[in-house]
């Protein structure tokens, strides 16, 4: 009886206790320290009848994230060095997407099965860090990826995420064929190998169209030779895996009898420490743009770069200030929509940091390059002489224009996106029933007059300099807004003294709840359509 009332709640509710992993379940997911073997099964990571192990700190993924680092320093670079503002963003849009995609699939992966450390494996890790590698390198300006004819990055790009696509595929055609678990874990693989082919599709063309180009080049009449196919392409296959991913969501019926056949869990707590790990990496980027700028003499050089320091460090704590703590309490864990809602606004949250990071690089800029400092760029930050052209190519004060809306723009797409990000964890209707009161009215209108404010100031105003400083007391008056929210509604889910997070598995929540209920508040990764 008992065990049956404990299944019943680890199967019905999200709530978090303290873990004791069993001998049986830990030996299933070690990874073996010496005399790996050639080739072990992968295994699935999760049951729905078993709590929540917490996962250890992977290196590997570590690792794995020190490229997304790059990748975000070169589309910053791409903004910078492109000429055009609608080229720009079409190719940092088509080259985002896809090693996003990239970050995505494995993470999707790695929080629903686990594989051992064997020869078979490492070496396929290798490679396809080798492939994201080759895709990260090859993120140049618009200028340069648009003409496939004369350039190689466009073709290099391409084939190295087709190859990212088959290595993805060759990974859910293991777990259909050899996996150690449930018969939903093959399941689970052979809908995943459906949407797979989407992007590898794209991609296979992408690389077709740019390699023929360029295989087929004659130094003649460049000015023709500008295709936006490839990255076209590129788009295509980003996109039309997450309109089939989010339309499977929304096709689900998690009240089906049949629901656990067809689909696995996923690990919570990896997912959420996945995605904060991401908006570091996000973060990392911004900080990487202020510090690798030559040095510019005049106060007002240091008055922007510490301004932007200032503005990250505080961009940091009100991201991870705005999240909940506990994954019980996760847009994750609410249920399928609210779910999407966060997976679609941290993609464009996580695009609005990369260009804010890069604006900050460009405003400090203003002051090298009026100095005389712009031949005396550090070599992490440096550009071959074609690219500095590009950039030199722009006037004044339309170059100024162009950073000073990029600057005001994202920090407003970054500041709404936290805003529906709290939104998705508390819900739309139970949030609006919080406004109960005069004051927490005012604290909501702030902060949408902060958003509105900072996304219109670039209209009326492109110096540097004050545009820095407005962006850090904007970024402050976010902080005391959200630090008062806390305190105003009672929001005890950021509360520092319960942060357990880090020893906690889902086992239980309240026996009220109905089956439909239980299976709309399933993660949004969980599920299959029917």
């Amino acid at each position: 009886m008992r065990g049956e009332l404990r299944r019943r709640q680890s199967h019905h509710t999200y709530s978090f206790r303290k873990i004791e992993r069993s001998e049986t379940h830990a030996a299933e997911l070690s990874l073996p320290s010496q005399g790996a073997p050639c080739y072990c099964r992968p295994q699935q990571r999760q049951k729905w009848d078993e709590p929540q192990e917490h996962p250890h700190v992977n290196w590997g993924d570590l690792f794995f994230d020190l490229f997304y680092v790059a990748a975000a320093y070169n589309l910053g670079t791409l903004l910078k060095e492109s000429k055009y503002a609608g080229e720009s963003i079409l190719y940092f849009v088509g080259t985002f997407g896809p090693v996003y995609l990239f970050w995505f699939e494995k993470m999707n992966y790695d929080a629903r099965f686990s594989v051992a450390e064997d020869s078979f494996h490492s070496a396929f890790e290798v490679f396809q860090l080798a492939f994201l590698a080759t895709a990260v390198l090859h993120i140049r300006p618009a200028e340069l990826l648009s003409n496939p004819y004369e350039n190689a990055e466009m073709f290099a790009f391409s084939l190295a995420m087709f190859l990212g696509a088959v290595g993805t595929t060759i990974r859910y055609i293991e777990v259909a064929l050899f996996v150690v678990g449930e018969p939903a874990a093959k399941a689970t693989a052979k809908k995943e190998l459906q949407e797979v082919m989407i992007p590898l599709a794209c991609f296979l063309a992408a690389t077709i169209v740019s390699g023929s180009a360029y295989m087929n080049n004659e130094k003649d009449d460049v000015e023709e030779k500008i295709t936006h196919l490839p990255i076209i392409l590129c788009l295509t296959g980003w996109l039309a895996y997450m309109l089939c991913f989010y339309a499977r969501l929304a096709l689900v019926r998690v009240d089906d009898e049949k629901f656990e056949e067809i689909a696995i869990p996923m690990n919570g707590d990896f997912v959420l420490h996945r995605y904060g790990e991401w908006t570091m990496l996000m973060l990392g980027e911004s900080v990487l743009s202020l510090l690798t700028v030559d040095v510019s003499e005049g106060e007002k050089y240091y008055v922007t770069f510490y301004a932007g320091i200032l503005s990250v460090t505080a961009l940091q704590y009100l991201h991870f200030r705005s999240q909940p703590y506990h994954a019980e309490d996760h847009a994750l864990a609410r249920g399928k929509n609210s779910g999407a809602v966060f997976a679609i606004v941290m993609q464009i949250y996580s695009a609005g940091l990369i260009v804010l990071g890069a604006s900050y690089k460009m405003l400090l800029y203003e002051y090298i390059e009026s100095s005389g400092y712009d031949d005396r760029i550090r070599w992490l930050g440096s550009t071959s002489n074609g690219f500095q052209e590009i950039s030199r190519g722009l006037a004044g004060t339309d170059k100024q224009q162009k950073v000073a809306n990029m600057f005001c723009f994202s920090m407003a797409i970054v500041f709404l996106c936290l805003d529906i990000m709290l939104l998705a964890h508390h819900g739309l209707k139970e949030s609006i029933e919080r406004c109960d009161s005069g004051l927490k009215w005012f604290l909501t209108l702030v902060r949408l007059s902060v958003v509105v404010f900072i996304a219109t100031l670039s209209q009326y105003f492109i110096d540097p300099e004050f545009l820095a400083v407005i962006g850090w007391a904007c970024v402050m008056v976010q902080v005391l807004v959200r630090l008062s929210g806390c305190r105003v509604f009672e929001d005890t889910h950021n509360e520092h003294n319960e942060h357990e997070s880090h020893n906690i598995s889902i086992t239980h929540y309240e026996d009220t709840h109905t089956d439909e209920n239980i299976k709309g508040r399933m993660k949004i990764m969980n599920v299959e359509p029917v």
